[in-house]
């Protein structure tokens, strides 16, 4: 996927793509390649990725909470410190971005 194109469904045409097309836009890899070389505040804005409160919005408490936990495994495999979380840890942390932080885009969640 080109950059442009995942850039295209900013928040407020979250509306007119299904949950499939979603999750095929927006899988990990694609993401982070749009977020390769983002840094700054100015940069996570630039992009126009949607936030996970309007993810959250438009599909659904249920699948926002599975997209974050699906960020969060990825990190805790990546990372490989010692002991991995547990289902219960990945359901809780990706509970309190929601809870916390709606706000947080997509490319947020991808510098953390």
């Amino acid at each position: 996927m080109k950059t442009k194109e995942i850039q295209l469904h900013a928040s407020t045409e979250l509306t007119t793509i299904t949950k499939d097309r979603f999750l095929a836009d927006y899988k990990i890899p694609e993401v982070q390649k749009v977020c390769r070389n983002i840094n700054t505040p100015a940069q996570v804005f630039a992009t126009n990725l949607p936030t996970i409160g309007s993810v959250k919005k438009v599909y659904g408490d249920n699948f926002a909470q599975a997209y974050l936990e699906t960020w969060i495994i990825n990190i805790s495999e990546f990372l490989n410190i010692g002991k991995g979380m547990n289902g219960n840890q990945v359901y809780e942390t990706a509970q309190m971005v929601l809870d916390d932080y709606p706000y947080f885009t997509l490319a947020d969640i991808n510098l953390i």
